[in-house]
């Protein structure tokens, strides 16, 4: 177990909350101005629209376990074990909802791209696109809840005790729903190329479509930068430090 100052401590865990509270905030706020323009202005209030609300609905119990964690002494070295069985209920819960949020999220996507493509490769790259993610996701899922059993009082106990799924298989979980996120953002990163490239816009007009759409593109980059530390998901040893950076990167 690394050693780390009170002060390094401290701005851990600040960070993590700040960059939670943010995200948070804009969040709601495009949903909101997303859903006043679709129900209200254009009146065409949609499919893709309901479940990026529901993502934000989930994404927002999500960040308000990292902050709960957060103020128990998330990011920190946890030495009491009723505080330690505390907390990983709470990380259990945050996990599983961040999973839920990514899922939904795919789906809202898929389904907006699905409305607009114009060649039926491209319609069927969606659909297979977000039944993949939903499989992977599914199996992440169930897998963060029951890794250790169903009672989750007795998770950090059957933990310490060696009697939960290997390492191994961890990983594996971890890196597969990572994977299969990255691919899903890299695909709908790229397909606004295809869908402009055979419109009838002007070249100014596909331009600024173009850069509305490939925002999808920092979903990719935020997707990529996990990767380095979606092992820190399974550090048994220190979970709560090692596991901080994919927390603020999952935001």
């Amino acid at each position: 177990m690394a050693i780390h100052d009170a002060d390094s401590l401290t701005r851990r865990g600040e960070h993590q909350a700040n960059v939670a509270i943010a995200f948070l905030i804009v969040t709601w706020v495009f949903v909101a101005l997303r859903v006043w323009t679709r129900a209200y202005v254009i009146a065409n209030f949609g499919w893709d629209d309901g479940t990026i609300v529901m993502a934000a609905i989930v994404f927002s119990i999500y960040c308000a376990t990292m902050l709960y964690i957060e103020s128990n002494g998330g990011g920190t070295h946890i030495t009491s074990v009723s505080q330690l069985v505390m907390l990983t209920k709470w990380a259990i819960v945050g996990e599983a909802t961040y999973i839920i949020t990514i899922m939904v999220m795919k789906i809202s996507l898929g389904i907006f791209f699905a409305r607009i493509v114009v060649k039926t490769w491209q319609l069927w790259t969606i659909y297979f696109t977000v039944a993949v993610n939903i499989l992977s996701s599914a199996a992440s899922f169930f897998y963060c809840l029951f890794r250790c059993g169903t009672n989750l009082d007795a998770y950090v106990f059957y933990q310490l005790a060696d009697k939960c799924t290997p390492r191994a298989l961890d990983r594996f979980f971890a890196y597969q729903q990572a994977s299969f996120t990255t691919l899903t953002d890299c695909i709908f990163a790229t397909l606004p190329i295809f869908i402009l490239w055979n419109s009838s816009m002007d070249t100014t007009s596909k331009i600024s479509v173009g850069l509305i759409l490939s925002l999808a593109a920092l979903g990719s980059i935020c997707s990529m930068i996990r990767f380095q530390y979606v092992d820190g998901l399974t550090q048994i040893d220190d979970f709560f430090w090692n596991a901080t950076n994919i927390a603020i990167w999952c935001k």
